[in-house]
């Protein structure tokens, strides 16, 4: 293992994100997400950013590398990170000469100058504890951009989920039990799970993810000099609409 990684997991052994997305748990709750939109969003994407054949794509906080796959059907370079290991060990069985996963975390120095694309989608941002680390992984995001790269971010939209937030929810998915609660504060977007395995054996994960609005988001990007571009509130790129968008999906440019 990298010393650096060695060095994060020392500082933060107990952090959320390591311990819950690391598990086969977290990939059965969220077995509905929905591959065909995802498909369709990045065809969007890719038809409006219009990259050349030669761009290196980086998908950052890339999972289990299913939309790294898809965007490696575009013909570009491809390049996977996410910081949990199992993910890059399942992700890395469909690696090829342009599709490459690692595991690294987004805090870290990952390239310089290096890709033309950078996406961080479905939510893979603001798990951190401290606030700092937010605008260090935007700063990170910033190095490694060639000069009038793209980045987009895909987050949700937090007045909306304010007023629209589900306190309780209880799901069965073969078998195991998913008792989840959520709530908010000021800073930060709160879900416990509670978990019951078939054979009764239970487990405790949790998420918070801090409750970013697009004017934190355009301060953050402003600090990192990175330009503002579009905002788009849904997987078509509609506009954004802070009152009835589900998502916050800004593109903006090195």
């Amino acid at each position: 293992m990298d010393k650096w990684l060695m060095d994060l997991k020392n500082k933060e052994p107990n952090s959320w994100f390591e311990e819950w997305f690391d598990t086969k748990y977290y990939h059965l709750l969220y077995q509905h997400r929905d591959d065909n939109e995802a498909r369709l969003f990045i065809d969007a994407l890719f038809q409006y950013l219009k990259p050349s054949q030669s761009a290196h794509v980086l998908d950052l906080a890339c999972g289990r590398g299913r939309h790294a796959r898809y965007l490696h059907t575009k013909g570009v370079e491809v390049t996977g990170l996410d910081l949990a290991e199992t993910n890059i060990e399942y992700a890395a069985q469909f690696s090829s000469s342009k599709l490459h996963f690692k595991v690294a975390d987004m805090r870290t120095n990952y390239g310089e100058a290096k890709f033309d694309v950078i996406l961080n989608l479905f939510t893979s941002f603001g798990y951190f504890e401290n606030w700092e680390d937010n605008l260090l992984a935007l700063q990170q995001v910033r190095k490694a951009l060639k000069p009038g790269g793209y980045f987009l971010i895909d987050f949700l939209n937090v007045d909306l989920v304010k007023r629209k937030l589900n306190p309780t929810e209880v799901r069965n998915i073969e078998g195991y039990q998913f008792n989840i609660n959520r709530s908010m504060n000021e800073a930060k977007i709160l879900k416990t799970i509670d978990l019951v395995e078939p054979d009764g054996k239970e487990h405790h994960f949790k998420e918070e993810i801090w409750a970013l609005s697009l004017a934190d988001f355009q301060q953050m990007f402003k600090d990192c000099n990175l330009e503002i571009l579009e905002l788009f509130g849904s997987y078509n790129l509609a506009k954004f609409d802070p009152q009835q968008s589900e998502r916050l999906i800004m593109l903006a440019r090195a």
